[in-house]
């Protein structure tokens, strides 16, 4: 979802290019209308924040104009792999987990829980690619003593840059 002042100015640019075509088609702008800029931005931006935390779920809506899954929960999974420890030769067997989902419609995060596990966080961008989701950029590995950091600095919404100048 586009943040607040993308918001802002696409609403803002929105009304200009209106009031613009009015104006060159011979009608009549008045300052007068600019009043309910405020309510404009209000009620439009209420519903995509509605729509981003609650709207998209709604049954009726998936499908035709929600094309996206509610993964959101905490989600048993069995773990089987081929691959064999170099050291013994032997190859590992099925490892339970706990995968716990939480979503809005611009964001999905997941943390895996295992016994058997040792992870590492990874900031990337993930990017729709028609029916997939791509990894668009570079993988950008995080410290565990970083972590925490960089996870409130996500949640605070920041610019691009603040996210490169700390990674």
């Amino acid at each position: 979802m586009i943040a607040g002042p993308q918001l802002t100015a696409v609403v803002g640019l929105t009304i200009l290019a209106f009031l613009a075509l009015v104006w060159a088609t011979g009608g009549t702008v008045s300052l007068e209308w600019l009043k309910y800029l405020s309510a404009t931005l209000l009620v439009v931006t209420g519903t995509l924040a509605a729509f981003d935390h609650l709207l998209w779920r709604i049954p009726l809506l998936q499908g035709w104009f929600v094309r996206r899954p509610h993964l959101s929960g905490v989600w048993d999974v069995t773990i089987r792999t081929g691959w064999k420890d170099p050291a013994t030769g032997e190859q590992l067997g099925p490892v339970t987990a706990t995968f716990e989902i939480t979503q809005t419609y611009a964001t999905l995060n997941m943390q895996m829980k295992s016994n058997a596990s040792v992870g590492e966080l990874i900031c990337a961008r993930l990017v729709p690619a028609g029916d997939t989701v791509q990894i668009f950029g570079a993988l950008e590995q995080v410290s565990l003593h970083e972590r925490d950091d960089l996870v409130a600095l996500l949640d605070a919404g920041p610019e691009p840059e603040e996210v490169a100048a700390r990674l």
